[in-house]
Formats: C-alpha cells, sequence, structure tokens
C-alpha cells in the first residue's frame, strides 16, 4: 500500500492538538536535528518515519509491543525466520506473525528469504544503540504518555499470549473504566479530527451530534476548528463527567456538552445538521448497527447528514485493517470489518440516500462515509438517471459526470436481486467477479434501456467510483472515491 507521507497536513493536528490536550505545550520537532546541511537527507527520512510511525494508536502499540517482548534486538542480531523468532522471544506464532506484518506495512521490517529483517529505519530508531533512539522519538511517544502507561506492557502481554484485550472491560461499565479505556481511544484523536475536518467544511454544520463520543476529545477538537460548531456528546451516563472536563479543558463549555443516555437503546435528540459515528460501528453486529444508524436518520435535519468514520474492508483484503491492534491477537473480541458495499447495504436498510466513501491513503486506514436523509442532496460526481422513478415504456437514460483530473473512471450497477454488474462501455453490462474491475471507456452516456415488463421491478443502486490513474483499484481501496445514486423501477 502507499503511505501517506505526501500529507502531512493530516499529521499536523497531532502535535498542535497536544498543546490543548496532553501537555500543555507544543514539542518543538527542530529541536532534535542539527543545522548541518549534510544531515538533511537523514534528517527527512526520520522525520517522514515518525510521522506515520507515530500518529495512531495501531502504530504506536504495535511499536511498543515489538519493544517490550525484544523483537528489534532479536532482529538486529540476525535474521530469523518466524517459527525460530517466536521460539526465541517465546511469543506464539501466530501472534507474532500478526505483528510482524503490521510492522511490514510501517516499513519497519522485511520478508525475504523467509526470513524476517530489520528495515533502516527501525535500526535507526528501536535499537539500543541507535543514537537518534532516545532525544527524537521518546519525545513525540511522551504526548500519550497516559496511554502507553496503561496499555503498553499490557500489549506486550497480550503478545506473549498471557491475556487478551477483552479481560480490558468492554463497554466500561463505570467511570473509571470509562477513563482506562479513553486512553485508548483519545491516543488518535487529533488524526482523526484532522480526517473529519475537510469533510465537515464542505458544507458547514452548525449542530452536530456525535455518537458515543467518548470522553469529548473528538467534539472539542472540532468545535475548536470551527467557532460557531454546536456539538452534543451522546455517551452513557458514567462517561458524562469526562466530556464536561474535556469541554473545561478546552474552555468549550458553552459548545460541546455531555448527554447522558443509553445510546443503543434510548431516542437519539432531534433537529442536528449531523450526526457522527465515530470508530464506533465496527464493535457492533449489523442489526445493531442499523438500529443506531435509523435513530440517526430521524435525528437529522431534512437537509442533514450522517458521517462515519472508521477503518473500512477493501475488497481485496483478508483481515484488512478494520482490526485494530489490540484486536489483533484478541480472540474473543468482535471486529466487524465491513467493504463499502456492505456499508452501503446499510445505510439503505436505514432510509439514507446517495452515499459518498473516501479512503484514507495512510497506514491507519480510516474511510469517512457519508449520507444524507434527502434523495437530492449529494448529486455531484454522480451518475445520474434522468428519472428518478419509471414506469412501464419508459427509457432510462444514465449520465456520467466528467471525470476528475488524473483520475480513472469505473461505474457500476446493482439490480434489485443484488446481483452487480460493471460498466465498461455504452450499454455493456458484464457481471462483477469481485476481483476485476475494468474502467470505464464510453463517453458521457452510460446506459439507456426501454422498461419492457420483463425488467425487474425495484430499486436500481449507481456506482461512481474514481481513483488515480496509476491504480489499480481492487488493491488500493483507501485511493477510492465512491458515490451511489439510485431509481427505482416501478
Amino acid at each position: 500500500m502507499t503511505h501517506s507521507f505526501s500529507q502531512p497536513e493530516l499529521f499536523q493536528p497531532w502535535n498542535n492538538a497536544c498543546e490543548h490536550w496532553l501537555l500543555n505545550q507544543a514539542t518543538d520537532l527542530e529541536q532534535f536535528f542539527p543545522a548541518d546541511e549534510e544531515l538533511q537527507e537523514n534528517r527527512d527520512e526520520e522525520k517522514r518515519i515518525a510521522d506515520v510511525a507515530l500518529n495512531g494508536f495501531i502504530s504506536t502499540a504495535a511499536i511498543f509491543g515489538a519493544i517490550d517482548i525484544g523483537l528489534f534486538e532479536s532482529l538486529e542480531s540476525s535474521p530469523s525466520q518466524l517459527d525460530s523468532l517466536a521460539q526465541q522471544l517465546n511469543v506464539p506464532t501466530s501472534h507474532l506473525n500478526r505483528l510482524l506484518l503490521i510492522l511490514q506495512r510501517l516499513e519497519l521490517v522485511t520478508l525475504k528469504s523467509e526470513k524476517w529483517r530489520l528495515q533502516a529505519p527501525a535500526r535507526r530508531f528501536f535499537t539500543p544503540t541507535a543514537p537518534t533512539f532516545e532525544p527524537y522519538l521518546w519525545s513525540r511517544l511522551a504526548m500519550t504518555r497516559q496511554f502507553l502507561q496503561n496499555y503498553a506492557t499490557e500489549w506486550g502481554d497480550i503478545m506473549r499470549g498471557k491475556r487478551q484485550f477483552d479481560e480490558l472491560q468492554w463497554p466500561p461499565r463505570n467511570e473509571q473504566e470509562t477513563r482506562d479505556f479513553e486512553h485508548i481511544m483519545t491516543a488518535e484523536a487529533p488524526y482523526i479530527a484532522a480526517r473529519l475536518k475537510p469533510v465537515i467544511q464542505e458544507k458547514p454544520i452548525k449542530r452536530l451530534l456525535d455518537v458515543a463520543g467518548g470522553n469529548g476529545t473528538i467534539a472539542a477538537l472540532l468545535a475548536h476548528q470551527q467557532s460557531d460548531l454546536q456539538v452534543d456528546v451522546l455517551n452513557w451516563p458514567h462517561v458524562a463527567p469526562l466530556i464536561t472536563e474535556t469541554a473545561e479543558k478546552f474552555h468549550l463549555t458553552e459548545r460541546v456538552r455531555p448527554l447522558p443516555a443509553d445510546f443503543v437503546d434510548d431516542y437519539f435528540p432531534t433537529d442536528y445538521d449531523a450526526v457522527l459515528f465515530s470508530r464506533v460501528l465496527f464493535n457492533w453486529p449489523d442489526e445493531v448497527v442499523i438500529k443506531l444508524l435509523s435513530k440517526a436518520c430521524h435525528a437529522l435535519k431534512s437537509e442533514g447528514r450522517i458521517m462515519i468514520c472508521e477503518r473500512m474492508k477493501g475488497p481485496a483484503e483478508g483481515v484488512s485493517r478494520t482490526w485494530l491492534t489490540f484486536m489483533a491477537t484478541s480472540v474473543n473480541a468482535q471486529v466487524f470489518g465491513r467493504t463499502p458495499l456492505r456499508w452501503i447495504d446499510l445505510l439503505d436498510q436505514a432510509g439514507f440516500y446517495n452515499p459518498r466513501l473516501e479512503g484514507d491513503d495512510s497506514f491507519e486506514g480510516y474511510g469517512v462515509i457519508q449520507a444524507f436523509a434527502s434523495p437530492e442532496l449529494n448529486e455531484a460526481e454522480q451518475l445520474r438517471p434522468s428519472k428518478k422513478v419509471y414506469q412501464n415504456g419508459d427509457t432510462v437514460q444514465v449520465t456520467v459526470p466528467p471525470s476528475p483530473e488524473g483520475q480513472t473512471q469505473y461505474l457500476g450497477l446493482r439490480m434489485p436481486n443484488r446481483q452487480t454488474f460493471i460498466l465498461d462501455q455504452f450499454n455493456t453490462l458484464r457481471p462483477f467477479d469481485g476481483v476485476r474491475l475494468p474502467a470505464w471507456k464510453g463517453g458521457d452516456v452510460a446506459m439507456e434501456q426501454v422498461i419492457l415488463p420483463n425488467i425487474p421491478r425495484g430499486k436500481y443502486l449507481l456506482y461512481y467510483l474514481y481513483a488515480p490513474e496509476d491504480v489499480k483499484p481492487m488493491l488500493a481501496f483507501e485511493q477510492w472515491t465512491l458515490n451511489v445514486s439510485m431509481f427505482r423501477v416501478n
């Protein structure tokens, strides 16, 4: 996959937010590097790796797990095969394999000739002999010191098979368990807020309902970025004191408020411009997710929208990035990894229209899904049917928007029987096999079809996907944008 080394703006809020959040001061990274121009190349590489490695829970926990079990020191001595390395470190082979796969995607280790080896950044930063290790990285890691103090050593125990993450109570049952759990969730809050900021700015909102929004850190960061935004954080009653404390830290008590309730069973308040689920729905099975999405739909104004920020399961990925690191070796923990098409199904069942899915070209892999309370919203960059509802004898015409610059277009159609077809030329439907995705090679009209008696009745979904020209979308879901429109045949 491609990491977002070219997107430092996504990571910058991590340092900015820490000024208000944990340390009450910003860490100046420049102080850790000499001004000697000859060291510029190493300096850039170090900053590049640090930005990727230390701006999210997955990467931070994986690195500390590796440090705690002595993985980097062992591989520094000599490359090793998986079985012998697991025996040497006294770690279950399956656990170690998952950890190595995470570190491989972070470009800290590599597999050659069936042996795992250290990459240069890991050797430079994470071995005791590395001269730049302590002064640079530990200062960055101090920003999440509360999380690290509580969970870094426990992750090492999970890697050794001594415990499961499930033994850390979830959902939290009281205020103290909530405080413990929120160290995990706030570790990547600035990254999530940065991911959501441009989404919110596309169509500014005034009232936001953040469902199960933790201790309110993301809500506070979003409100801090938009001076007229009011955020209500709906969460269990024992979380309310934490939300109040967060609002006080940010001096936002008038605009960030706790709403104590059982968000699973209680009704949501209404009249919101947007409802946010951030890192919430992956814990719940489909029937609960549909229930939550339906309540969110009723909570919105007629022109409102839902925003879902989750790790999503790409079509070509097995385990995928949907699982959190603390779930990776936790046998009983539930993570419901959902593909983009599954999300579309769930939103449709809950009463939403015109979903828009945007991947995230980074290791943390957060996708943002938007959907709308009205079918008239979000019609830009979509396949456009000539009508919303067709009768027998009508002609369906579907037009294609201009291709965004530097992007390749892919078109799809899902029938009422849920069978999906790909359109690569005018009026040419090819069954989608889940593997091949041919690009659109036609003009500005995708199809024209007279509605005959034998044509299936019901709802048709139109998929309009685009991705960079040099990207194979089935191998790089994180670089997609997918818009969905619909029509009905009666």
